[in-house]
């Protein structure tokens, strides 16, 4: 399995563990997928996935392991007829919880079950993309992480 793949998996399952989603009805899981962005207009429930982004860099030295950087992000999406505080905050308070989450776990230095450590959490599009909430009636909060890995 690939350091991408399994830093994606492992942020899946940290996410599942946590029970971020247990206040929610539908129930949520978090899931990994390939595209945000895939059939937008298709979304019938709420949903948390989880997209690898990038390989950021790999440093190689021929004394040491290597040392390989990864991007993931984690989006919160709901489509939703009307984008009312009702419907769209608690997606919103979701979200907020996933930073928080990851940002504790580089204060600790807490390591993922594929040993990864993350370095940065950032909201690289603002709280919520508007181009989805305009084209789609879709909420889509991004949070994209940096996790370094030794191998």
């Amino acid at each position: 399995m690939s350091t991408i793949t399994a830093t994606r998996d492992a942020v899946v399952t940290a996410l599942n563990a946590a029970s971020f989603f247990t206040s929610f009805t539908p129930s949520i899981t978090a899931v990994a997928i390939y595209d945000i962005y895939f059939n937008l207009q298709q979304l019938t429930s709420p949903r948390v996935v989880v997209v690898p982004s990038k390989r950021l860099d790999e440093i190689i030295t021929r004394a040491s392991d290597q040392k390989i950087e990864v991007g993931i992000d984690v989006a919160v999406q709901i489509k939703y007829d009307a984008p009312t505080t009702t419907i769209l905050d608690p997606y919103m308070g979701l979200a907020e919880s996933i930073c928080d989450f990851f940002k504790a776990k580089i204060l600790t230095g807490a390591t993922l079950g594929n040993g990864a450590v993350c370095l940065s959490v950032t909201w690289p599009h603002g709280p919520y993309l508007d181009k989805h909430m305009q084209d789609f009636r879709v909420f889509t909060s991004i949070v994209s992480l940096s996790f370094t890995v030794i191998k």
